[in-house]
């Protein structure tokens, strides 16, 4: 973490570690008062009428304890708001669908493999909808730092200056390696900041 007399650094994140405990984790949202978050492995909820639930339906549209899980990230990540999947080509997926047929995205060479490979995102698309444009280092650039598994790493603010130099475009950041602990692409400029729960977040 970076003194205050360090040049170049952002602050520390003030309160981290009370925020990392406590957000999303209000008991008052429980009747019981819980302090630690029940697990809710329910797959359906109960409601008072036909369409008329008390904020769960069904879990694909939200889940009690996924709820806390979103509501504490995007208070570490400095975010308004969070959501949750299950793998992180889950979440890269989600993010390249708020492009349309015909855009560009802008993407290092030095990417967790999956993002490119036969399993990932390519594929995905058929018809070559998406446009991908890997080289060192358009309406998404895509940004991993460090980067899984070299290590290279990239310049979040000096990005965002350039990227947001060009309306419409977003900047987002695989933030896997680094946590909102080390790092806070969204305070550097990014749009969104994307992390695997599987890396640094959950302690690997």
């Amino acid at each position: 973490m970076a003194g205050k007399g360090m040049q170049g650094f952002l602050p520390p994140f003030k309160h981290f570690a009370t925020d990392a405990v406590h957000a999303g984790q209000e008991p008052e949202q429980w009747r019981s008062g819980a302090l630690v978050p029940p697990i809710s492995l329910s797959t359906t909820f109960k409601q008072r009428a036909p369409g008329e639930h008390a904020g769960y339906d069904y879990i694909r549209s939200g889940n009690p304890t996924r709820d806390c899980l979103e509501k504490a990230v995007a208070t570490l990540d400095g975010a308004k708001y969070s959501l949750a999947y299950s793998s992180g080509l889950a979440a890269l997926l989600n993010i390249c669908h708020l492009l349309k047929a015909g855009d560009t995205i802008i993407c290092m060479d030095d990417v967790y493999g999956g993002e490119y490979s036969t399993q990932g995102l390519q594929p995905s698309f058929p018809g070559n909808s998406l446009t991908w444009s890997f080289f060192g280092f358009v309406q998404l650039v895509w940004l991993e730092t460090p980067t899984n598994p070299t290590l290279k790493v990239i310049d979040i603010r000096a990005c965002a200056d350039i990227v947001h130099r060009h309306p419409g475009v977003l900047l987002a950041v695989d933030n896997s390696f680094m946590s909102a602990y080390f790092q806070r692409p969204l305070a550097l400029g990014a749009d969104i900041c994307m992390s695997s729960a599987t890396k640094y977040m959950n302690g690997e």
